[in-house]
């Protein structure tokens, strides 16, 4: 089958922003057109000599403006429709679409300019209702201002006869913050958890898929992660007066300048290639066409009519070398196509309801049965333990049953988590598990999204998980979870010899690793121990955990709630794994917590450092403990000694001193991801993407 690209291209029929010569938004009067009225005609003869593979033209969906702010500067919502009705005759001639692009526009008598409105939801409805009355039929294409959506916007839409809306922006996020072209509130959005495929909106989220299907489907543009271009936005943004953050994925206008357009182009071509299909779906303004009006960049235009037909036509070119057939949509082809792939799931033959506590045993045997552990009945006991008591809100995992089989689950650990000054309750996401009869069908995504449903009803703030390469792509994808950082694996070699003659077999294999281990241990020997810093073994932590805790969480921002009773779920009450319990003395002083465990990994005997946990962090005494757990654990015979810690973290230099260096994801024995995914829709939801903001342990995992 050939792979094949497909490419919609969607106008926001605005009028001419202050940038482009129109009005600011403190003026309330007639708008300026002139993109409308001269650019656009220009592009429509551009556009006739474009073809795509097929021979089909290049067709857009022109969104036009019908809402309270035409109405007022203009006397009627319906104005553009009108006033421009031989151009939009001529676009649907040429073979071209009209749709609607309602704007929450709202005069302030008190601050004299127009503003976004977010909060009157009574006033945004009787604003889309104007709206979708100025066209003679209901319209079946929208796409909102600023991206803009909530839930109750979309059911809207949906009533007022919208089937496809075009506004999500995966991975977009924006606070809305004044701006100096005259409006004290604009630019509020969120699509940060949105999935990048078409799909249809959960009526109480908007960014979640609905499993059981309606009939308005979310068409998703495409968005790029391109560094150098978020920086160049972020500095156009302040340029304006903006001081928030943007999201971590941004959308580049079409007509932008064919270098800056080219990641967005370069990730599409990726993942047909890949993938075998992929969307380009991308959009302009009219007033972006004008040659003589907007910002430049080393003199040159940033926008331009010429640049969206050489966009177009660069991505063909490249298409054409990699073998993918570039096909151009039409808005209705592409919405009749979409609701026979989202109809053709049809409803499930099977059921998703959450795991009783009693059925604890049901759901280690599916595990089982997928996973295939050398041991399953110690899996078994972990798996129940992990769910049972480890998480500490009891048992998280919803299941898809067949009648009384159970064909996948998806299950979280509960747990208490620091956030910027307070507790709240976050979700470990771990041991999903599918039968291999029903895998790659869509079942784990659907769990996913009742799960967390679930999850956000219960006042969950974040999920977080250490997805393999296999699940990987499906949490990055359509679950729009969000990688927050590499994989953060420490080692350290403690016999590099042993380490070297399992890699180099024989006689000369083992002179040789015996000479480079011999050069190794002279080269970097163990940290020097100080006599004033000691670890003593313990049975269990005390009280003096919940104050280490105290002092700790002062300087976190993102964590796991540390305390007494998480050490005792965590590491105590684990079954079948001994773990190693010190406190770390200074002058006889207990200033922190350690726990290790040797096992054996890839047929070393491996020594992990699960916890290096200090109070008020002293370098000098966290590496002086660390010199003394080494050497622990060198005399049990340890080949090797692991950790897990995130770069920003002060552990970090400790680790470094004490002979660790980060192993790259390539040498991981399987790749890992940590990524994370927002549940509750805030202000600060991209701080949970920050991996400065996280304090990452072995013991946040549930593998070791």
């Amino acid at each position: 089958m050939a792979k094949t690209l497909t490419l919609l291209i969607v106008c926001d029929a605005d009028p001419d922003r202050p940038d482009y010569g129109g009005p600011s938004f403190d003026v309330r009067g007639p708008l300026r057109w002139r993109g409308l009225s001269e650019g656009a005609p220009r592009l429509l003869e551009g556009l006739a000599a474009c073809r795509d593979d097929a021979g089909r033209g290049l067709p857009i969906l022109w969104c036009v403006r019908a809402d309270e702010q035409i109405e007022q500067c203009h006397d009627r919502a319906d104005w553009a429709l009108d006033h421009f009705a031989a151009f939009w005759k001529d676009c649907r001639s040429a073979g071209h679409s009209l749709g609607w692009h309602p704007h929450h526009w709202r005069w302030s008598d008190e601050r004299r300019c127009f503003h976004q409105e977010i909060a009157d939801r009574d006033w945004q409805t009787r604003n889309l209702e104007k709206g979708a009355a100025a066209f003679a039929q209901p319209p079946r294409f929208s796409r909102t201002g600023w991206y803009a959506m909530n839930d109750e916007n979309l059911n809207t839409l949906e009533k007022l006869g919208v089937e496809m809306d075009l506004s999500a922006m995966p991975g977009m996020v924006r606070r809305g913050e004044p701006d100096r072209r005259g409006s004290y509130f604009v630019g509020q959005y969120d699509w940060s958890r949105c999935k990048s495929a078409p799909y249809h909106p959960h009526p109480r989220d908007y960014q979640s898929e609905d499993p059981r299907g309606r009939k308005l489907i979310e068409y998703p543009l495409r968005t790029t992660a391109s560094p150098a271009l978020r920086a160049l936005l972020g500095l156009r943004y302040r340029l304006r007066g903006a001081t928030g953050k943007i999201g971590a994925r941004l959308g580049l206008n079409v007509t932008l300048h064919p270098w800056l357009f080219a990641p967005l182009l370069d990730e599409a071509l990726r993942e047909a290639e890949a993938r075998g299909a992929a969307r380009l779906a991308v959009y302009f303004h009219p007033d972006e066409l004008l040659a003589d009006a907007g910002p430049r960049l080393a003199g040159l235009p940033l926008y331009g009519a010429p640049y969206l037909l050489r966009n177009v036509a660069r991505l063909q070119r490249l298409a054409q070398r990699r073998k993918i057939e570039v096909r151009f949509a039409d808005a209705a082809d592409e919405l009749a196509d979409w609701q026979k792939k989202l109809s053709a799931a049809g409803e499930p033959d099977w059921q998703a309801a959450p795991i009783a506590a009693a059925e604890m045993e049901r759901s280690a045997d599916l595990a089982v049965q997928v996973f295939h552990p050398a041991d399953a009945e110690e899996y078994r006991r972990r798996f129940c333990w992990k769910h049972e008591e480890l998480s500490q809100v009891g048992p998280w995992i919803m299941a898809g049953r067949q009648e009384d089989r159970l064909l996948g689950h998806y299950p979280s650990l509960a747990g208490r988590a620091w956030w910027f000054g307070e507790e709240v309750t976050s979700a470990h996401s771990c041991d999903t598990a599918v039968l291999p009869e029903r895998q790659g069908k869509g079942l784990l995504g659907k769990l996913a999204r009742e799960q967390y449903e679930r999850l956000r009803a219960a006042g969950f703030r974040f999920a977080w998980a250490f997805p393999n390469h296999r699940i990987f792509p499906l949490r990055v994808g359509s679950l729009a979870w969000r990688e927050v950082a590499p994989f953060p694996f420490l080692i350290r070699p403690l016999r590099l010899s042993a380490v070297l003659r399992r890699l180099w077999p024989g006689p000369l294999g083992a002179f040789l690793a015996d000479g480079v281990g011999a050069g190794w241990s002279l080269l970097s020997p163990l940290p020097r121990s100080s006599p004033e810093v000691e670890i003593v073994p313990v049975g269990e932590f005390g009280a003096e955990a919940d104050e280490i805790w105290r002092l700790a969480r002062t300087r976190l921002s993102i964590a796991t709630v540390r305390d007494r009773d998480w050490f005792r779920r965590r590491y105590v009450a684990a079954p079948d794994r001994p773990y190693e319990l010190f406190h770390l003395k200074r002058r006889g002083d207990i200033v922190g917590l350690a726990v290790t465990r040797l096992t054996e990994k890839r047929d070393l005997r491996t020594f992990a450092v699960c916890e290096l946990f200090l109070g008020d962090f002293v370098l000098e005494t966290a590496t002086a403990a660390l010199a003394a757990l080494l050497r622990h654990g060198a005399e049990n015979g340890a080949e090797v000694a692991g950790a897990l810690c995130l770069p920003h973290q002060p552990e970090y230099q400790a680790y470094r001193r004490a002979g660790f260096w980060p192993l790259p994801r390539r040498f991981h024995p399987e790749p890992t991801f940590f990524t994370a995914y927002p549940l509750q829709g805030s202000d600060d939801s991209e701080a949970l993407f920050d991996a400065k903001n996280w304090y990452l342990t072995w013991g946040d995992l549930d593998t070791i």
